[in-house]
């Protein structure tokens, strides 16, 4: 059952190679990969927590350069000991608060075969503080992972001295981390909405900022904490700033922004956003900016809550002038901010996520198709992976299926099979042979779904190649390459053929082979292709059969036909048997004639297995088969004729039966038994015996 997410955290928590995004719910956290084609891919779960989970947040444990040092912040002191190897250490620590009021720190360790497993580290919360209050309701990390803050609902929060890096990474070396140095606790008069860490100036590295959003009987407060994190934390006594009460048609700001500009922060309302800027040292009156207005007859403007913010990579360079944010509303607009100078330079709507929006939504540092990936999970509705490009309209690349809410389901039971069908009503009835599971499911402003519920393995869309020479494809085959373990499609269209090679990692190119590097032949359309198991290639065209080895150019053949009037007309190539048939006209008729192609030490050969079979039906599919240890081609005519031959080694090709298919509208269909042996073919159609 797909759970709902509250959070989407990016966090290399297995391997810095890893680009891993933590998928976080109730009792539930999912890790999964971003691969190269662009898509989210299941590792491991874990769903084993004894406590609701209410926090989660990413501690980083690598000294190296973010967008701390590219801001020009940094951390003074510096871990004594020598150097120690992390190449194999996971960058990154995720913390979750739960509601047992506890603290776990885990990360992921790599077994044997591509396995892995969870290392976890708990450390209680202070217990005096009642369930109620939901302590990790709030939590956030300094930007330089030197401190963590945590609050419950209202009156409690804690401040945590973090170690340094090179601590905490001698400590994953040896087994579970426990990232706390030191820890405070202090208590604020009201509810405690908003706690977020600022960024600190350049020329103050040292100084930690914290910043708490407080509601009151006298209405919604500021309050800063800030002190300096190369000083014990007991030792101190941090400085505590009360700023100003936020204006009452504010409400409460859904959503707090630390810019990456010295001490400045925004809030966002349903219809601004308002920048302060260096609240430490100034008092400066914040900067209101209005938000584009909704384009959606549904709702009032100020109805649409924003939900959730995150910022993308950008250059170092870029970081020091210029903060980019994106906002996410809870009917799925995205909005993009450019802020320079503590004002709102760049303003625009990068467009509408097809899904409801709520917390759980991320952008991911994949470098995919030179654009910013989003991932939302949705808020009672399915979410998605989402790439915007430049100019061009938001791509869903993958969908993330949510059913949460399930506001009713249903059982479909499959058809009870007759053998044989007792009315022509069941041939117009087959379905499914298994059932089926539906549910209905949706809430808020957009329309409900149907889900089907189904089991097996998830195909998606990881590559698209354009073929501007081919007006129609009529088929193609996908041909594994054992040497790299790409794959080789190739392509049949009415005049021609195409071959192209397909790696196995999205960052290197596809290429198009010609006929002298492939020993196809391309200049016709194919009917039929396959590989055998000592990789030999097969190619059926209208005029030729080909074999090669295309690692091989030494191993190549083609047979032609005897005269240039011959058509091959039909073809089918069983890869594993190393039978292939082909039906040829010609002035004399039509034939049947089955090869068998093999690889020597003389070569390659296609051979004919037998005499060819003269038929005067016109075939139009082919299929070769075994069953019960012997060979069969079955053939499909023209005339709607099902004809058996059976493939002997000692007397060649003897037909077996001969079956007329009726249409669905004939009440006359018939069955036929001959007395051989039984073969039962699975279709409301007819069944038959050899």
């Amino acid at each position: 059952m797909v759970q709902q997410s509250q959070w989407v955290l990016p966090a290399r928590i297995r391997h810095q190679n890893r680009n891993d995004v933590v998928f976080v719910g109730d009792n539930f956290i999912q890790i999964k990969e971003l691969v190269l084609s662009g898509h989210l891919e299941e590792v491991m779960t874990k769903a084993d927590f004894d406590a609701k989970i209410v926090g989660a947040t990413v501690i980083n444990t690598r000294p190296e350069v973010g967008l701390g040092d590219e801001i020009g912040v940094g951390r003074s002191a510096a871990a004594p000991g020598a150097p120690l190897d992390v190449g194999n250490l996971a960058p990154q620590i995720l913390v979750l608060i739960l509601a047992s009021k506890e603290m776990i720190f885990l990360y992921a360790k790599e077994l044997s075969q591509g396995r892995h497993e969870f290392v976890h580290a708990r450390r209680p919360l202070p217990a005096d503080v009642s369930s109620l209050e939901e302590y990790g309701k709030n939590i956030t990390v300094d930007p330089r992972s030197r401190a963590m803050a945590v609050s419950a609902a209202q009156k409690f929060f804690g401040i945590f001295s973090l170690k340094a890096p090179q601590v905490m990474q001698r400590e994953m070396a040896c087994g579970p981390v426990n990232p706390i140095q030191e820890e405070r606790f202090f208590r604020t008069d009201g509810d405690i909405l908003k706690m977020e860490f600022l960024y600190p100036k350049s020329s103050d590295p040292d100084k930690a900022i914290l910043l708490l959003l407080v509601s009151r009987n006298s209405g919604v407060h500021l309050m800063l904490y800030y002190w300096n994190t190369t000083q014990n934390l007991h030792s101190i006594t941090p400085r505590i700033t009360g700023l100003r009460r936020l204006p009452v048609e504010w409400g409460a700001p859904p959503i707090l922004v630390p810019l990456i500009q010295s001490t400045s922060f925004l809030f966002v309302t349903p219809t601004k956003v308002h920048i302060f800027s260096d609240v430490v040292e100034k008092n400066i009156p914040a900067k209101g900016y209005s938000l584009p207005p909704s384009d959606d007859s549904i709702f009032e403007w100020s109805d649409l809550i924003w939900t959730q913010w995150t910022r993308p990579m950008r250059h170092g360079v870029r970081n020091k002038e210029f903060d980019d944010i994106y906002l996410c509303r809870e009917d799925g607009k995205i909005l993009y901010l450019e802020i320079k100078d503590g004002s709102v330079k760049r303003n625009s709507v990068i467009g509408v996520l097809d899904c409801n929006l709520d917390t759980g939504f991320s952008i991911l540092d994949g470098g995919f198709e030179a654009g910013d990936l989003f991932v939302a999970t949705g808020s009672m509705s399915s979410g998605g992976l989402f790439i915007a490009e430049p100019r061009k309209p938001l791509r869903c690349i993958q969908r993330i299926p949510n059913w949460a809410p399930t506001l009713d389901s249903i059982i479909v039971k499959g058809p009870v099979r007759r053998n044989p069908p007792v009315s022509q009503t069941e041939f117009r009835t087959a379905g499914p042979s298994y059932d089926r599971i539906f549910t209905c499911s949706g809430a808020g402003s957009r329309p409900g779904a149907i889900a089907e519920l189904r089991y097996g393995l998830e195909a998606r869309i990881g590559l698209v190649v354009d073929q501007e020479d081919s007006s129609i494809i009529i088929d193609l085959w996908a041909i594994p390459n054992e040497f790299t373990g790409g794959t080789f499609c190739l392509i049949s269209n009415p005049m021609s053929s195409s071959l192209i090679s397909i790696p196995i990692e999205a960052t290197e190119d596809l290429y198009a082979l010609d006929e002298e590097s492939s020993g196809l032949n391309l200049s016709s359309p194919t009917l039929a292709a396959s590989r055998t198991a000592n990789q030999m290639v097969i190619q059926v065209t209208d005029v030729s059969i080909n074999l090669t080895v295309l690692e091989d150019e030494a191993l190549r053949v083609s047979i032609e036909m005897e005269k240039p009037s011959n058509r091959i007309i039909a073809a089918t190539i069983n890869g594993r048997l190393s039978l292939l048939a082909t039906v040829i006209r010609s002035d004399d008729g039509l034939q049947v004639i089955v090869r068998t192609p093999e690889i020597n030490s003389s070569g390659l050969r296609c051979n004919m297995f037998a005499q060819p079979l003269v038929t005067t039906y016109e075939p139009v599919c082919l299929l070769i088969e075994e069953i019960n240890s012997h060979f069969y081609l079955f053939i499909g005519t023209s005339d709607g004729r099902l004809v058996v031959v059976e493939i002997d080694y000692a007397k060649g090709l003897v037909p077996v039966t001969e079956q007329k298919i009726f249409g669905m509208g004939d009440q006359d269909s018939t069955v036929w038994h001959p007395r051989k042996r039984h073969i039962s073919w699975e279709t409301p159609l007819f069944e038959f015996e050899l």
